[in-house]
C-alpha cells in the first residue's frame, strides 16, 4: 500500500511518520517550493498532542521551545483574576499508550471560570485539569522548529518529501488506486490521497466541489518577539506600563534588560484589554514572546494585511492598547521581530471528509479557533488514528469510515469549545463592561470541580489499536 500524503506542514508530515510505523509507504507533496517551515510564528502543543508525538517517534521536549505549564488571566488593569495549569503534565509513555496523564486523587479539575491556550482564553470554558508533576508539560515552539524536526525524522527513516508540488486534480485509476496531478503537469500514483493541506485546502474541493468554506472569526492574529537585546533600559525606563506585569513590580527604572521580568517563566499571560486581546510570556532569558488578536469586523482581502508594513502595523497595535495597563505597549513597541497578521478561521461542519480513495485531514477537515489550543494537537492525533485504521481495516474504505466515526465527535466538540473561548474577544464596548464584569464575579467565586479529561488525555494503544 502506498499513500501520497498532500501537504507537508504539522498534519502531513505527522501523518507520514505515523504511516511509516503502521508499515505503510508513503510519500509527501509539499506546494512550496522549499521546506514548509512558516514565517517565525510560534504554536503551543497541549499535552494530548505532544504525547501522540511521542508515540510516534518524536520527543517534542528536544525541539527548541518554552515549556506553558500556566495561564493566568486578567482584563485591562492588568491585575490578575486566576492563575491555573494548562492541562496535566504528560505522563512517562508505558510501552506504546499515550494520553494516561497523572491527575489528582478525584480524578476532577478545578474550575477557574476561563480556559484556552495558544490561541488565547475565552469566556466559558469553566475548567481545566489540576496538572500533576510529570515529565512532560504544555510547551510552546515556533512552526519552524517544529517543521524542521517532524522534516528531519522523515527524512531519517528516508520518505520521500517532494516539493514544488501544488496539486491541481486527482482522479481513481482504472487499478482502483489515485493519481495525482500538480500545477508543473507532473502526476503521481498510490493506493490512497491524503489532503493534509490546511485550513484552503486543494484536495477538500477536489473531493467535494460544494465543500464549505473557512469561517471568519472576526479576529486578526497578531505577534512577535522581544529578544534580550532589543529591550534596552531606556525603552523600560519610558514606559510607565513595564511597572506592573503579571502582578510582580518590575518598576520603570530598569537598568538593564534582565532588570526587567516579564512575569514568571512558563506563565502565559492573557489579558482582555479595552480593545485588544493580548498574551506574553517570558523566554526565561530576558526576553517575550507574545500574540495579540486585534478586531476586524470584514473579513481582509487577499494581500490587504501583506500590504502593512511592520511600521504601520506597530503602530496600529499601540493605539490598540492605549489605555491599558501592563506591559502590552512596552512589548509591542521593543519587538524587533513582528509577525505579518493573517485572519482566523474555523469551520462549522465539514460534511464530506473521503470520497473513493481520498481523505483530509487535521485543519483540511477541522480547523478549530486558535483560542482552542488544540489545533496543531488534533492534526498529530488524527495522523495516528488514520494509520491505525489503515493498518488493522480490512480495505481502505473501511479505514476510512472507521477514522471518520472515531474521530468526528472528539474534533466537532474541539471547535465548538474554540468558537466559545474566542467570543470574549471582540465585544463592543457595553458588551466589553459585562464581559470583564462577569469575569471578575466569577473568578472570585470558590473553585468548581468540572471532569475536562476528554480534552486533555486521548488513550490510543498502538499494539492494541483503535
Amino acid at each position: 500500500m502506498k499513500a501520497l500524503i498532500i501537504g507537508g506542514g504539522v498534519a502531513g508530515m505527522s501523518t507520514a511518520l505515523a504511516l511509516h510505523k503502521a508499515g505503510i509507504e508513503c510519500e509527501v507533496f509539499e506546494a512550496r517550493g522549499s521546506h514548509s517551515d512558516g514565517v517565525g510564528a510560534f504554536l503551543t502543543l497541549a499535552v494530548n498532542g505532544i504525547a501522540t508525538l511521542r508515540m510516534l517517534g518524536l520527543d517534542i521536549a528536544r525541539v527548541p521551545g518554552i515549556d506553558t505549564p500556566r495561564m493566568q488571566l486578567m482584563v485591562s488593569d492588568a491585575k490578575p483574576l486566576t492563575e491555573f495549569p494548562l492541562g496535566p503534565g504528560v505522563a512517562t509513555v508505558e510501552g506504546s499508550t499515550i494520553g494516561a496523564a497523572s491527575r489528582g486523587a478525584s480524578g476532577s479539575v478545578t474550575s477557574t471560570g476561563a480556559g484556552g491556550s495558544a490561541g488565547g482564553a475565552g469566556v466559558g470554558a469553566e475548567a481545566v485539569i489540576a496538572g500533576a508533576a510529570s515529565s512532560t508539560t504544555t510547551r510552546t515552539v515556533k512552526r519552524a522548529e517544529l517543521y524542521g524536526a517532524l522534516r528531519a525524522r522523515a527524512e531519517e527513516l528516508g520518505i520521500r518529501i517532494s516539493y514544488s508540488k501544488r496539486i491541481v486534480a486527482a482522479d481513481s485509476t482504472p487499478e482502483g488506486g489515485v493519481e495525482a496531478r500538480f500545477d508543473d503537469r507532473s502526476t503521481a500514483r498510490g493506493d490512497l490521497l491524503i489532503g493534509a493541506d490546511g485550513l484552503h485546502s486543494s484536495v477538500r474541493g477536489i473531493i467535494d466541489a460544494h465543500a464549505v468554506k473557512p469561517r471568519y472569526l472576526g479576529l486578526l492574529n497578531a505577534g512577535g518577539y522581544v529578544h534580550p537585546r532589543a529591550l534596552s533600559a531606556g525603552a523600560a525606563a519610558r514606559d510607565g506600563d513595564a511597572a506592573r506585569i503579571g502582578g510582580t513590580d518590575a518598576g520603570p527604572r530598569a537598568q538593564s534588560a534582565a532588570a526587567v521580568r516579564w512575569g514568571d517563566e512558563g506563565v502565559m499571560h492573557m489579558m482582555f484589554g479595552t480593545q485588544m486581546f493580548f498574551s506574553w510570556f517570558s523566554d526565561g532569558e530576558g526576553g517575550v514572546w507574545w500574540f495579540a488578536n486585534p478586531a476586524m469586523k470584514r473579513e481582509p482581502a487577499r494581500g490587504e494585511l501583506a500590504a502593512i508594513s511592520a511600521g504601520e502595523w506597530r503602530e496600529r497595535l499601540l493605539r490598540l492598547v492605549e489605555g491599558d495597563a501592563g506591559p502590552a505597549a512596552t512589548i509591542i513597541r521593543s519587538s524587533d521581530e513582528l509577525f505579518a497578521p493573517w485572519p482566523t478561521h474555523d469551520f462549522a461542519k465539514v460534511k464530506v471528509w473521503s470520497r473513493a480513495r481520498m481523505i483530509i485531514v487535521g485543519d483540511a477537515a477541522h480547523a478549530a479557533a486558535p483560542s482552542s489550543g488544540q489545533g496543531a494537537s488534533m492534526a498529530i492525533e488524527d495522523a495516528a488514528v488514520l494509520a491505525l485504521a489503515l493498518r488493522d481495516s480490512g480495505s481502505i474504505e473501511q479505514a476510512f469510515a472507521q477514522y471518520e466515526a472515531v474521530r468526528r465527535p472528539r474534533v466537532s466538540r474541539i471547535v465548538r469549545q474554540g468558537k466559545r473561548n474566542g467570543s470574549g474577544k471582540t465585544p463592543g464596548r457595553f458588551g466589553r463592561a459585562l464581559r470583564d464584569a462577569f469575569l471578575r464575579r466569577m473568578l472570585a467565586r470558590p473553585p468548581r470541580e468540572r471532569d475536562q479529561s476528554w480534552l486533555y488525555e486521548y488513550p490510543l494503544d498502538w499494539e492494541r489499536g483503535l
